[in-house]
Protein backbone atom coordinates (compact mmCIF):
# COMPACT_ATOMS: atom_id res chain seq x y z
CA UNK A 1 0.00 0.00 0.00
CA UNK A 2 1.57 3.30 -1.11
CA UNK A 3 1.78 6.44 0.97
CA UNK A 4 -0.99 8.17 -0.99
CA UNK A 5 -3.50 5.44 -0.22
CA UNK A 6 -2.59 5.44 3.46
CA UNK A 7 -2.95 9.22 3.58
CA UNK A 8 -6.40 9.12 1.96
CA UNK A 9 -7.63 6.42 4.35
CA UNK A 10 -6.26 8.34 7.32
CA UNK A 11 -8.02 11.50 6.16
CA UNK A 12 -11.25 9.57 5.59
CA UNK A 13 -11.18 8.14 9.13
CA UNK A 14 -10.57 11.62 10.50
CA UNK A 15 -13.47 12.98 8.47
CA UNK A 16 -15.88 10.33 9.78
CA UNK A 17 -14.70 10.76 13.36
CA UNK A 18 -14.98 14.57 13.42
CA UNK A 19 -18.15 15.00 11.39
CA UNK A 20 -20.17 11.86 12.16
CA UNK A 21 -23.83 12.81 12.49
CA UNK A 22 -22.81 16.31 11.40
CA UNK A 23 -24.12 18.12 8.29
CA UNK A 24 -21.26 17.14 5.93
CA UNK A 25 -21.35 13.47 6.87
CA UNK A 26 -25.14 13.35 6.59
CA UNK A 27 -25.02 15.01 3.18
CA UNK A 28 -22.42 12.52 1.98
CA UNK A 29 -24.46 9.56 3.28
CA UNK A 30 -27.58 11.02 1.62
CA UNK A 31 -25.92 11.01 -1.80
CA UNK A 32 -24.49 7.53 -1.07
CA UNK A 33 -27.99 6.15 -0.42
CA UNK A 34 -29.34 7.82 -3.55
CA UNK A 35 -26.54 6.29 -5.63
CA UNK A 36 -27.11 2.86 -4.06
CA UNK A 37 -30.87 3.02 -4.63
CA UNK A 38 -30.28 4.06 -8.25
CA UNK A 39 -27.87 1.16 -8.75
CA UNK A 40 -30.43 -1.31 -7.34
CA UNK A 41 -33.15 0.14 -9.61
CA UNK A 42 -30.88 -0.20 -12.66
CA UNK A 43 -29.98 -3.80 -11.78
CA UNK A 44 -33.63 -4.73 -11.27
CA UNK A 45 -34.62 -3.06 -14.55
CA UNK A 46 -31.88 -4.69 -16.60
CA UNK A 47 -31.47 -8.07 -14.90
CA UNK A 48 -34.69 -8.53 -12.93
CA UNK A 49 -34.19 -10.28 -9.59
CA UNK A 50 -30.90 -11.88 -10.63
CA UNK A 51 -28.42 -11.75 -7.75
CA UNK A 52 -31.05 -10.79 -5.13
CA UNK A 53 -31.90 -13.23 -2.35
CA UNK A 54 -34.87 -13.76 -0.09
CA UNK A 55 -34.95 -11.87 3.20
CA UNK A 56 -32.96 -13.49 6.00
CA UNK A 57 -34.51 -14.70 9.24
CA UNK A 58 -34.19 -12.30 12.22
CA UNK A 59 -31.57 -13.78 14.54
CA UNK A 60 -33.20 -12.83 17.85
CA UNK A 61 -36.48 -11.64 19.38
CA UNK A 62 -36.83 -10.53 22.99
CA UNK A 63 -39.33 -8.68 25.17
CA UNK A 64 -38.61 -6.23 27.99
CA UNK A 65 -40.32 -3.62 30.17
CA UNK A 66 -43.44 -5.71 30.59
CA UNK A 67 -46.28 -4.04 32.54
CA UNK A 68 -49.93 -4.94 33.10
CA UNK A 69 -50.96 -3.37 29.76
CA UNK A 70 -47.82 -2.97 27.64
CA UNK A 71 -44.53 -4.53 26.54
CA UNK A 72 -41.60 -3.54 24.35
CA UNK A 73 -40.54 -5.95 21.59
CA UNK A 74 -37.01 -5.82 20.16
CA UNK A 75 -35.38 -7.91 17.45
CA UNK A 76 -31.98 -8.30 15.84
CA UNK A 77 -31.95 -8.60 12.02
CA UNK A 78 -30.09 -11.36 10.23
CA UNK A 79 -27.50 -10.75 7.48
CA UNK A 80 -28.67 -7.88 5.26
CA UNK A 81 -27.59 -7.21 1.68
CA UNK A 82 -26.58 -3.65 0.83
CA UNK A 83 -28.42 -4.04 -2.49
CA UNK A 84 -31.78 -4.81 -0.93
CA UNK A 85 -33.58 -3.14 1.98
CA UNK A 86 -35.69 -5.27 4.34
CA UNK A 87 -38.73 -4.52 6.44
CA UNK A 88 -40.08 -6.42 9.44
CA UNK A 89 -43.47 -7.75 10.46
CA UNK A 90 -44.39 -8.36 14.12
CA UNK A 91 -47.35 -10.57 15.02
CA UNK A 92 -48.99 -11.26 18.40
CA UNK A 93 -51.29 -14.06 19.54
CA UNK A 94 -53.23 -13.61 22.77
CA UNK A 95 -56.85 -13.96 23.87
CA UNK A 96 -58.61 -15.22 20.73
CA UNK A 97 -55.81 -17.57 19.65
CA UNK A 98 -55.34 -15.86 16.26
CA UNK A 99 -52.13 -14.23 15.08
CA UNK A 100 -52.49 -10.49 14.42
CA UNK A 101 -49.99 -8.15 12.75
CA UNK A 102 -49.36 -5.15 15.01
CA UNK A 103 -46.53 -3.42 13.14
CA UNK A 104 -44.74 -3.55 9.80
CA UNK A 105 -41.81 -1.41 8.70
CA UNK A 106 -38.06 -0.98 8.98
CA UNK A 107 -38.03 -0.42 12.77
CA UNK A 108 -36.12 -2.73 15.12
CA UNK A 109 -38.39 -2.33 18.17
CA UNK A 110 -42.03 -1.69 18.90
CA UNK A 111 -44.05 -0.97 22.05
CA UNK A 112 -47.57 -2.41 22.25
CA UNK A 113 -49.92 -0.87 24.82
CA UNK A 114 -53.27 -2.69 24.47
CA UNK A 115 -52.81 -5.79 26.65
CA UNK A 116 -54.93 -6.69 29.65
CA UNK A 117 -53.49 -7.75 33.04
CA UNK A 118 -52.32 -11.37 33.40
CA UNK A 119 -52.67 -12.01 29.66
CA UNK A 120 -50.68 -14.85 28.09
CA UNK A 121 -49.04 -13.50 24.92
CA UNK A 122 -47.02 -15.11 22.13
CA UNK A 123 -44.94 -13.04 19.70
CA UNK A 124 -43.04 -13.71 16.48
CA UNK A 125 -41.29 -11.61 13.83
CA UNK A 126 -40.03 -12.05 10.27
CA UNK A 127 -38.32 -9.92 7.64
CA UNK A 128 -39.51 -9.13 4.11
CA UNK A 129 -38.03 -7.77 0.89
CA UNK A 130 -38.92 -7.74 -2.80
CA UNK A 131 -38.10 -11.46 -3.04
CA UNK A 132 -40.60 -12.43 -0.37
CA UNK A 133 -40.77 -12.93 3.40
CA UNK A 134 -38.46 -15.03 5.52
CA UNK A 135 -39.60 -17.75 7.90
CA UNK A 136 -40.89 -16.73 11.33
CA UNK A 137 -38.33 -16.59 14.11
CA UNK A 138 -38.71 -18.65 17.30
CA UNK A 139 -41.85 -17.71 19.24
CA UNK A 140 -41.42 -15.93 22.58
CA UNK A 141 -44.12 -16.39 25.24
CA UNK A 142 -44.75 -14.24 28.32
CA UNK A 143 -47.53 -13.10 30.64
CA UNK A 144 -48.37 -9.48 31.44
CA UNK A 145 -48.22 -8.22 35.02
CA UNK A 146 -50.93 -8.44 37.68
CA UNK A 147 -52.68 -5.36 38.97
CA UNK A 148 -51.33 -4.90 42.51
CA UNK A 149 -53.68 -5.34 45.47
CA UNK A 150 -52.39 -2.91 48.09
CA UNK A 151 -48.67 -3.69 47.61
CA UNK A 152 -48.98 -7.38 46.75
CA UNK A 153 -51.00 -9.79 44.65
CA UNK A 154 -52.05 -13.42 44.23
CA UNK A 155 -50.36 -16.70 43.44
CA UNK A 156 -51.31 -18.99 40.54
CA UNK A 157 -55.07 -19.72 40.53
CA UNK A 158 -55.27 -17.47 43.63
CA UNK A 159 -53.90 -20.30 45.77
CA UNK A 160 -52.55 -17.64 48.13
CA UNK A 161 -52.55 -13.87 48.58
CA UNK A 162 -49.60 -11.79 49.65
CA UNK A 163 -48.87 -8.24 50.69
CA UNK A 164 -45.73 -6.41 51.74
CA UNK A 165 -44.26 -3.42 53.47
CA UNK A 166 -40.69 -2.21 53.35
CA UNK A 167 -39.69 -4.71 56.06
CA UNK A 168 -41.98 -7.75 55.89
CA UNK A 169 -44.10 -10.03 53.73
CA UNK A 170 -47.58 -11.21 54.72
CA UNK A 171 -48.93 -14.42 53.15
CA UNK A 172 -52.51 -15.66 53.57
CA UNK A 173 -53.65 -19.10 52.37
CA UNK A 174 -57.33 -20.18 52.47
CA UNK A 175 -58.26 -23.67 53.66
CA UNK A 176 -61.65 -25.41 53.83
CA UNK A 177 -63.78 -25.07 56.96
CA UNK A 178 -62.89 -27.65 59.59
CA UNK A 179 -59.19 -27.67 58.75
CA UNK A 180 -56.98 -28.33 61.75
CA UNK A 181 -53.41 -27.22 62.25
CA UNK A 182 -52.32 -30.86 62.05
CA UNK A 183 -53.72 -30.99 58.49
CA UNK A 184 -51.35 -28.25 57.31
CA UNK A 185 -47.80 -28.87 56.17
CA UNK A 186 -46.07 -25.47 56.04
CA UNK A 187 -42.30 -25.23 55.87
CA UNK A 188 -40.04 -22.34 54.95
CA UNK A 189 -36.33 -21.56 54.89
CA UNK A 190 -34.59 -18.24 54.16
CA UNK A 191 -34.84 -19.08 50.43
CA UNK A 192 -37.85 -21.40 49.91
CA UNK A 193 -41.48 -21.98 50.89
CA UNK A 194 -43.70 -25.07 50.81
CA UNK A 195 -47.39 -25.15 51.73
CA UNK A 196 -49.46 -28.33 51.50
CA UNK A 197 -52.70 -29.83 52.79
CA UNK A 198 -51.99 -33.30 54.14
CA UNK A 199 -55.46 -34.38 53.02
CA UNK A 200 -55.48 -33.04 49.43
CA UNK A 201 -51.84 -32.43 48.49
CA UNK A 202 -49.47 -29.62 47.55
CA UNK A 203 -50.81 -26.04 47.39
CA UNK A 204 -47.70 -24.09 46.44
CA UNK A 205 -43.94 -24.50 46.51
CA UNK A 206 -41.05 -22.44 45.25
CA UNK A 207 -38.09 -20.14 45.87
CA UNK A 208 -38.58 -16.71 47.41
CA UNK A 209 -37.95 -13.70 45.18
CA UNK A 210 -35.35 -12.59 47.75
CA UNK A 211 -34.06 -13.92 51.04
CA UNK A 212 -36.01 -13.70 54.30
CA UNK A 213 -34.82 -13.81 57.91
CA UNK A 214 -34.60 -17.28 59.41
CA UNK A 215 -36.13 -16.12 62.70
CA UNK A 216 -39.48 -15.04 61.19
CA UNK A 217 -42.47 -15.66 63.52
CA UNK A 218 -44.56 -18.87 63.20
CA UNK A 219 -47.79 -19.06 61.19
CA UNK A 220 -51.30 -18.82 62.63
CA UNK A 221 -54.61 -20.48 61.69
CA UNK A 222 -57.82 -18.47 62.19
CA UNK A 223 -61.43 -18.45 61.00
CA UNK A 224 -62.52 -16.10 58.21
CA UNK A 225 -65.78 -14.55 59.41
CA UNK A 226 -66.78 -13.47 55.88
CA UNK A 227 -66.38 -16.78 54.02
CA UNK A 228 -66.49 -19.33 56.82
CA UNK A 229 -63.17 -20.82 55.68
CA UNK A 230 -60.01 -21.10 57.69
CA UNK A 231 -57.01 -18.94 56.80
CA UNK A 232 -53.32 -19.47 57.46
CA UNK A 233 -51.42 -16.22 57.99
CA UNK A 234 -47.65 -16.12 57.72
CA UNK A 235 -45.48 -13.08 58.44
CA UNK A 236 -41.96 -13.13 56.98
CA UNK A 237 -39.26 -10.57 57.74
CA UNK A 238 -37.24 -9.44 54.74
CA UNK A 239 -33.48 -9.92 54.95
CA UNK A 240 -33.02 -6.62 53.09
CA UNK A 241 -35.26 -3.65 53.85
CA UNK A 242 -36.74 -1.87 50.83
CA UNK A 243 -35.70 1.77 50.96
CA UNK A 244 -37.47 2.68 47.71
CA UNK A 245 -40.56 1.51 45.88
CA UNK A 246 -38.36 0.06 43.16
CA UNK A 247 -36.90 -2.35 45.73
CA UNK A 248 -40.26 -3.91 46.62
CA UNK A 249 -40.82 -7.51 45.61
CA UNK A 250 -42.68 -7.99 42.30
CA UNK A 251 -43.72 -11.52 43.34
CA UNK A 252 -43.61 -13.80 46.36
CA UNK A 253 -42.04 -16.82 44.64
CA UNK A 254 -39.91 -16.85 41.50
CA UNK A 255 -41.73 -17.98 38.33
CA UNK A 256 -45.06 -16.97 39.92
CA UNK A 257 -47.20 -14.06 38.59
CA UNK A 258 -45.60 -10.65 39.07
CA UNK A 259 -47.35 -7.41 39.94
CA UNK A 260 -46.96 -4.17 37.99
CA UNK A 261 -44.55 -2.22 40.20
CA UNK A 262 -44.83 0.85 38.00
CA UNK A 263 -48.39 1.37 39.23
CA UNK A 264 -47.10 1.50 42.80
CA UNK A 265 -44.41 3.96 41.73
CA UNK A 266 -46.93 6.24 40.04
CA UNK A 267 -49.04 6.13 43.20
CA UNK A 268 -45.94 7.03 45.23
CA UNK A 269 -45.37 10.06 43.00
CA UNK A 270 -48.83 11.39 43.90
CA UNK A 271 -48.27 10.69 47.59
CA UNK A 272 -44.82 12.27 47.64
CA UNK A 273 -46.16 15.39 45.93
CA UNK A 274 -48.42 15.93 48.96
CA UNK A 275 -46.02 14.73 51.65
CA UNK A 276 -42.41 15.79 52.09
CA UNK A 277 -41.54 12.89 54.43
CA UNK A 278 -42.28 10.10 51.96
CA UNK A 279 -39.32 7.69 52.18
CA UNK A 280 -39.63 6.05 48.78
CA UNK A 281 -38.03 7.20 45.57
CA UNK A 282 -40.37 7.91 42.67
CA UNK A 283 -37.77 7.28 39.99
CA UNK A 284 -39.42 4.80 37.63
CA UNK A 285 -36.22 4.36 35.62
CA UNK A 286 -34.66 2.50 38.56
CA UNK A 287 -36.56 -0.59 37.51
CA UNK A 288 -34.13 -2.60 35.41
CA UNK A 289 -34.88 -4.43 32.21
CA UNK A 290 -34.53 -7.71 34.06
CA UNK A 291 -37.93 -6.98 35.57
CA UNK A 292 -39.65 -8.72 32.74
CA UNK A 293 -37.15 -9.89 30.15
CA UNK A 294 -38.13 -12.73 27.84
CA UNK A 295 -35.95 -14.09 25.08
CA UNK A 296 -36.82 -16.34 22.16
CA UNK A 297 -33.33 -17.81 22.00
Amino acid sequence: MNKGTKFCRRQWRWFKKTSKQGPFYRLLMYFYRIALASLVWILKTCFGSYGLTQASLPSRLFVKRVTSTSAKFCWVPGPVSSLESSSFELQLCSRNGEWKTVCSGNMLNFRYCSFVPEELVMARVRSKNSQGPSAWCSTVTFRTRQLPVKQGGFGPSKAYAWDQSSKEIKVTVPFPAGTKSSDIDLRFTPLSLRIADRRSGLITEGTFYAAICSDSPPWTLVDDLHTGDRVVTLHLDKAKVAERKTQLWPCLLKEHPRIDLRLLIKKAVKVSSNSSDHIYSSDEDDIGDDDGYFDAV
